[in-house]
């Protein structure tokens, strides 16, 4: 988690996501993917879904932080 709260926070002190805290994001962005790696680990029959809610996950998280894009 650390790792990805670092990059989190190189990506806010660059202007590119919101600001908030880097822990929490990191917590957010991990919990998914750890989940679906589960999931695959468990039914491997289900790679090709894990990985398809994985992009969504990773595209949304970014479009609900992106600081860039915002409408």
């Amino acid at each position: 988690m650390r790792y990805h709260a670092d990059i989190l926070r190189l990506l806010i002190s660059g202007g590119v996501i919101e600001e908030h805290d880097p822990e929490t994001m990191a917590v957010t962005y991990i919990s998914a993917v750890i989940t679906l790696l589960g999931v695959c680990d468990r039914q491997p029959e289900r790679e090709k879904e894990c990985l398809e809610k994985l992009d969504a996950h990773v595209r949304l998280f970014y479009q609900t932080y992106n600081r860039t894009n915002k409408r």
